[in-house]
C-alpha cells in the first residue's frame, strides 16, 4: 500500500513531508559520496577500505528505511521526535 493510498491528499501537508524527506536522505547521501571519493584515492590493499565500506554499507540501510518510512508513513516526516531536530 502506498501513501496516496493510505492518506487523502488534503490530510498531507505534501510539501512539508517532501521538504522533511529530502533534508532527511541528504546527510546520508552526502557522507555515500564523500565515502566514494575517499575509496577512490585509497589504494586497493588500503586498511581504511573496509571501514569504508561497513560507513556505506550503513548509509544505505539508512536511505533504505528512509524511503520505506516515506512510502508507507509519510506522516512520520514531520514529528520532529522522530528524526531530532536538525
Amino acid at each position: 500500500m502506498t501513501a496516496t493510498e493510505i492518506f487523502d491528499e488534503s490530510e498531507v501537508p505534501w510539501p512539508a513531508v517532501v521538504a522533511r524527506a529530502v533534508h532527511d536522505m541528504r546527510s546520508p547521501l552526502s557522507t555515500m559520496g564523500t565515502s566514494l571519493e575517499l575509496l577512490r584515492m585509497l589504494p586497493p590493499d588500503s586498511d581504511k577500505r573496509s571501514r569504508i565500506m561497513q560507513i556505506l554499507d550503513e548509509q544505505v540501510a539508512e536511505m533504505t528505511m528512509l524511503l520505506n518510512q516515506l512510502s508507507t508513513h509519510p506522516q512520520a516526516f514531520l514529528d520532529e521526535s522522530a528524526h531530532g531536530a536538525t
